[in-house]
């Protein structure tokens, strides 16, 4: 597979003209390859931890975060993943019992995100940016579910909106390698105040900085979140659409884990919600 990508990745830079394009190609080359893309040297056979950092080296100026994407140690990435898990697994009510899960209460989540998106529809006109609407909505329930967010913290729209939009921009600066607008973390300083007012978290502190939680939680699963609402509500020329617009709808009426797997006729033989839900997260994987 890797060679494949190599071999496409290597034809189209030779149909390129253009140096800034050639030169963006070989560095992503040699990032498969596991070759720092700056100092030419090799990564470790085993390093496979210095090979997921290189890539990543810019989250850490822009959004100084110190996580499992950006850490060149162990103990810090393991640590790290299972505080994560951890706190994933208490904010939906489930229990650490490996694969064996008890139900968590999914039900919170939905009446939340029901609740915020009832809210925020009347405030936002006629037309609505749909794109602005799930970034709003995904960052929300990521503040109340994994940092546990007051309830009047979460009034604040401004500071949430303007969180969702800067984060957004910061992403793709950080993925632009050649970027000359220097953006750095310390010069950030609303977002500073924002982020300690809505999570009583130190953003300059790289260890406790919530965006070291909010990248992966919510900059990616927006996305996977926009993409797949496109592909059930809006793709007419898809034959199931309505099958699968009543199966998320029965789900969001009664999010059960029963009604999770169930398909229209109440069995397990037929697609169901979590069907819809799997196929979405493979074609559009978030963190």
């Amino acid at each position: 597979m890797f060679h494949l990508i190599l071999n496409r990745l290597s034809n189209w830079r030779q149909s390129r003209n253009d140096i800034s394009t050639r030169t963006f190609i070989d560095e992503q080359i040699k990032i498969i390859q596991r070759y720092d893309p700056k100092t030419g040297v090799k990564c470790g056979g085993k390093n496979f931890l210095l090979a997921r950092t290189l890539p990543n080296a810019r989250l850490k100026t822009v959004f100084g975060i110190d996580n499992a994407f950006t850490t060149d140690s162990s103990a810090r990435s393991n640590g790290f993943v299972k505080d994560a898990r951890h706190q994933l697994q208490t904010s939906i009510g489930i229990k650490d019992q490996g694969v064996n899960m008890v139900e968590g209460k999914w039900s919170d989540i939905i009446n939340f995100t029901r609740s915020t998106i009832a809210k925020e529809l009347p405030l936002r006109g006629e037309i609505i940016n749909l794109a602005d609407l799930i970034q709003f909505v995904t960052l929300k329930i990521s503040l109340k579910f994994l940092f546990d967010a007051a309830e009047d913290k979460l009034e604040k729209r401004e500071g949430i909106s303007y969180l969702a939009k800067t984060i957004n921009i910061l992403w793709i600066e950080s993925k632009n390698m050649h970027s000359e607008n220097g953006w750095e973390w310390k010069d950030e300083a609303r977002m500073h105040d924002c982020l300690r007012d809505l999570t009583g978290k130190d953003a300059l502190d790289p260890l406790q900085n919530p965006m070291n939680l909010i990248l992966p939680g919510y900059e990616t699963m927006w996305r996977a979140v926009f993409r797949g609402i496109l592909e059930v509500y809006f793709r007419d020329q898809a034959a199931d659409t309505t099958t699968w617009q009543r199966l998320l709808a029965k789900f969001l009426q009664n999010p059960t884990k029963k009604q999770f797997q169930s398909d229209e006729a109440g069995g397990t033989e037929s697609l169901c919600a979590k069907d819809i839900v799997k196929e979405i997260l493979r074609i559009y994987p978030p963190t």
